[in-house]
């Protein structure tokens, strides 16, 4: 009866793992991390390796912060919780 048990739990616990690994590595692809610094930032355009990039687009104004931002990705407004700077 025990082995059945045990059969059962694995059986039942598998899916939850694969489930969790699938939502970790979700988690981990939104970010970039900058090749300079080393941060975890939102988005590639964010790095100062890019900076020259930046330019020619047309700057973000944060409406928290009033910063003038690359991307509106970078504003704390748009992040979503668990990526940071």
């Amino acid at each position: 009866m025990t082995r059945r048990k045990w059969l059962w739990s694995a059986v039942l616990a598998l899916p939850l793992a694969v489930a969790g690994g699938f939502v970790y590595a979700n988690a981990q692809a939104r970010s970039y991390v900058c090749p300079i610094t080393g941060e975890v930032l939102p988005c590639e355009k964010c790095c100062p390796l890019n900076q020259g990039q930046r330019q020619a687009q047309q700057p973000f104004i944060c409406p928290v912060t009033g910063e003038e931002l690359p991307c509106p990705n970078c504003c704390p407004l748009n992040r979503e919780e668990g990526q940071g700077r």
